[in-house]
């Protein structure tokens, strides 16, 4: 519309979350929290309430979602969750559509990028390379860099200081109300996107300085040096899967 104001952040560091932001996990992820706790002898959840629970740490998962007199089982599920995972889901991972376009297109316009991931930096940095973006970021921080875990923001606090890059021009990408706390507690700009694990209406509660559907909108809401990061068609040779990996696993 005509004479309608649209804010553009002035940013040199984006640090992106990566599970339901960059990479498309969610029903890998809740099938294999399900099939852990089919081997520890109970139901299976629905996926909507471990989509809930991401970001947060495996065992705090396993606790929430375990019957509270079988709760103290929870750390050993957790060894059995990333063997599953890394042997059945994680080959077979995919970014969302335009995710590598994206990306690509921010570092072109000379953005510094990081991932602060709630799973372990390894296995980010194994899942990244998988998808062929490993090489567009500065930096992967897990939460094997830090005492505490998202809501805290020791974890983009640490790239930043990889970066060197302030507080105030840094933006937090995230699915989760977790990102948007952290990036808000970190100091730093904070953007939602509602095609991960949580809603629109929840993520919007968490009052992100951005909202969006699509992540292709990512670029051009940012300036780098005062200036505004050029857009152009996003192109990209990856193509979504056309049906759901773990539709043959139940």
């Amino acid at each position: 519309m005509e004479g309608c104001f649209i804010r553009r952040f002035p940013v040199d560091l984006v640090v992106f979350d990566l599970d339901g932001t960059l990479v498309d996990s969610q029903e890998g992820i809740a099938w294999a929290v399900n099939s852990v706790l089919a081997l520890e002898g109970f139901p299976p959840v629905e996926p909507r309430l471990v989509h809930e629970l991401m970001g947060t740490p495996l065992e705090d998962i396993f606790r929430a979602l375990l019957p509270a007199e079988a709760a103290h089982r929870a750390s050993g599920c957790v060894p059995r969750y990333r063997r599953l995972f890394e042997r059945e889901v994680l080959p077979r991972l995919r970014l969302f559509p335009d995710a590598a376009a994206v990306l690509g297109q921010l570092r072109a316009g000379g953005l510094a990028l990081a991932v602060a991931t709630g799973r372990l930096a390894s296995t980010a940095e194994i899942i990244l390379t998988g998808v062929g973006v490993r090489a567009l970021f500065l930096a992967v921080v897990g939460v094997e860099h830090v005492e505490r875990s998202k809501p805290d923001p020791a974890m983009l606090r640490r790239a930043m200081d990889l970066a060197q890059a302030h507080e105030a021009r840094t933006l937090m990408v995230g699915d989760s109300v977790l990102d948007i706390a952290m990036g808000r507690a970190a100091g730093a700009f904070t953007c939602g996107v509602t095609y991960g694990a949580q809603s629109a209406e929840t993520l919007r509660r968490a009052e992100p300085d951005l909202l969006l559907d699509r992540l292709a909108d990512l670029p051009g809401r940012l300036e780098v040096g005062g200036w505004r990061l050029k857009v152009e068609g996003l192109r990209s040779n990856l193509q979504p899967p056309t049906s759901n990996p773990y539709d043959q696993h139940g």
